[in-house]
């Protein structure tokens, strides 16, 4: 809905453009040692309850090598999407993102660390 309103459920959507040789992982797999998977965390918001978890759309997977595991990852576009119930005037939901992108290349990873504030009026 264009102006939520308590009982409604919302889907809230993430996206990012990712640049050419860049790959962006999922949070459609685990790990314990390898590439790491983007995680989501949301601040406590009296009035919103997750529903499921973060849910990745359209990711590809590839098996790895050197750490012999699947893993999922994005190019040139990552898609993510988080419903949750408002059981009360909500005006913003806010929380992070921790994930990792490599330019495969050069094997090169780097490790992000994101905030961000979705307002809802």
């Amino acid at each position: 809905p264009a102006h939520p309103q308590p009982g409604d459920t919302v889907e809230l959507v993430f996206t990012a453009d990712i640049a050419s040789g860049w790959i962006l992982y999922s949070s459609d797999f685990s790990a314990d040692i390898g590439p790491r998977p983007a995680r989501f965390s949301f601040e406590p918001t009296a009035g919103v309850e997750l529903i499921d978890g973060v849910h990745a759309v359209k990711s590809l997977r590839r098996k790895d090598k050197t750490w012999k595991s699947e893993y999922a990852y994005f190019e040139r576009h990552a898609e993510f999407r988080q419903k949750v119930k408002l059981t009360a005037p909500v005006q913003s939901i806010a929380g992070r993102i921790d994930g990792q992108t490599c330019f495969e290349a050069s094997g090169l990873c780097e490790l992000f660390r994101k905030t961000f504030t979705l307002n809802l009026d």
